[in-house]
């Protein structure tokens, strides 16, 4: 009687750990995913599939997340801070981009000044307002446009828009701490959201 109650705990002993060993491996397996799907101007869609540390928030057209880059000095220790970098990924709007507005004379109040950071630069006076817009216009390596824009001193952000010829394009805040050398930041972002794409 005994031993058949001692083999009884024994084998629950067993049965138990085994759960417990499943569930610290599943615990270790790959970070859970959020998939997305951003359409492309023209045809055709982009997968996406997102760690959900990222905190992304995915819609039928575009999706969004937060996140860092490497070697950002500022760790989130409270778990309040706002991440350093807020990151769009959508669809290439029909009617053009901001490079294009810029470079076709179509925003009033703009005027190209001295280049700075290695970049077109521009400066838009915003009516009865006492600031100006810099907009910081370069190409990437295959010819696609970016604007970098300063919305002014009050801001800690610079704003992002990155246009592709596949038709979909990258709009973000980028904190202001990571400096002005803009074409190593357009790396990490492109880097970035290219390590997302289910291929």
């Amino acid at each position: 009687m005994k031993k058949n109650l001692r083999l009884t705990l024994l084998r629950r002993y067993v049965f138990l750990g085994c759960l417990m060993l499943t569930g610290a491996i599943a615990a270790e397996g790959p970070e859970d995913v959020v998939k997305a799907s951003v359409p492309r101007l023209g045809d055709g869609l982009l997968q996406f599939a997102i760690p959900a540390s990222l905190s992304p928030k995915v819609a039928d057209d575009y999706f969004t997340l937060s996140t860092d880059f490497p070697g950002f000095h500022e760790p989130d220790n409270s778990g309040t801070r706002v991440r350093s970098v807020f990151v769009i990924v959508r669809t290439r709007p029909e009617f053009g981009t901001l490079a294009l507005n810029i470079l076709n004379g179509q925003k009033a109040n703009l005027k190209e000044i001295p280049a700075q950071a290695g970049c077109r630069a521009f400066t838009e006076t915003v009516p009865g307002k006492n600031t100006s817009l810099i907009y910081f216009l370069f190409d990437d390596e295959h010819g696609n446009p970016v604007v970098v824009t300063n919305p002014g001193g009050w801001s800690a952000s610079y704003h992002w828009e990155h246009a592709f010829k596949e038709g979909y394009e990258i709009k973000a805040e980028v904190s202001k701490k990571y400096g002005t050398d803009f074409r190593r930041l357009d790396k990490e972002l492109v880097t970035l959201v290219d390590s997302l794409i289910r291929r």
